[in-house]
Parts: C-alpha cells; sequence; structure tokens
C-alpha cells in the first residue's frame, strides 16, 4: 500500500508525517525501532518513551498509486 502516513501522540496532537510504497511495512520498522528504543528521529522516540505504545495512533492520510 503506496501512501502518506501519519504517527500521532494522542496525548499531545504532536504528529509524525512519513510516506512509503509499503505503508504497513514501514509502521512495523517504525514500531520496532521506537520498542527497542533505537528510532532514528529523536523526538518521536523521546515522545514513545515519555507517553508509551498506547499513546500513539497510526494512520493513512493518502493513498497513492
Amino acid at each position: 500500500m503506496v501512501g502518506i502516513y501519519k504517527i500521532e501522540n494522542i496525548v499531545t496532537k504532536k504528529c509524525y508525517i512519513g510516506q512509503s510504497k509499503d505503508i504497513y511495512h514501514r509502521w512495523t520498522k517504525h514500531k520496532t525501532a521506537l520498542r527497542s528504543n533505537t528510532h532514528c528521529n529523536r523526538h518521536l522516540q523521546s515522545s514513545w518513551n515519555k507517553y508509551g505504545e498506547n499513546s500513539f495512533d497510526f494512520s493513512i492520510l493518502k493513498l497513492c498509486k
């Protein structure tokens, strides 16, 4: 599934916007990195560590061809 996605902290309403040729695979990569405290985005990792996994919503903003 190709498109643009959002990872939102539902507590702070801050968002990470990304794009991928395979959204579900990319989400798996994000979650793996976040759970192991190795995500390349320091702000997202810090928020994940502070608020916990259950405070995040993963959604698709736009599907592309």
